[in-house]
């Protein structure tokens, strides 16, 4: 037994029976007691988190195909170049879409994203500068506005190398 563990008479809550009458957001802090109340606060942390989280942005345009290219031998550290091309329902070329904006964020945290904007070149087609600064798995955002305003979002995963 640890002596300093006892609590002593001069030590002891003479508040006690006083305190159990006030109701509890009154009462002086005190850790949990018993797994309810543990249970109850896990639940309303659970309530408050997606409050928290950003609601993904919808896709106005999902009748329109987006297909974004690296160019060759380009998925490795260092800058690129991406062709995107976009077509409507009919496979016809969008021209005239913009802005037309590129977001690339690594897999894990931490890592500021990658931001370019895409010019057109004509029959439906963009391109964009762009750089890997980190080796590993990279979600690449396309977002376009199109000339009838909707936006057309799409992403698109890649896996880059390390230079060696």
């Amino acid at each position: 037994m640890y002596p300093f563990a006892q609590s002593s008479p001069s030590c002891q809550d003479t508040q006690g029976a006083e305190n159990d009458k006030q109701p509890a957001f009154l009462r002086p802090w005190r850790p949990l007691r018993s797994l309810r109340e543990v249970l109850i606060g896990l639940l309303l942390l659970l309530l408050l988190l997606p409050a928290c989280r950003q609601q993904p942005a919808t896709d106005e345009a999902a009748d329109v195909q987006v297909v974004l290219t690296p160019g060759p031998d380009s998925l490795a550290v260092g800058p690129i170049t991406f062709d995107l091309t976009l077509w409507d329902a009919d496979g016809q070329p969008i021209d005239g879409a913009g802005p037309v904006t590129l977001r690339g964020d690594m897999n894990h945290a931490g890592m500021k994203p990658v931001l370019a904007d895409a010019t057109g070149t004509g029959g439906g087609q963009y391109t964009a500068d762009f750089e890997w600064t980190m080796a590993g798995d990279w979600t690449v955002a396309v977002e376009a506005t199109l000339p009838d305003g909707r936006v057309k979002r799409a992403t698109f995963p890649f896996t880059v190398e390390a230079v060696e």
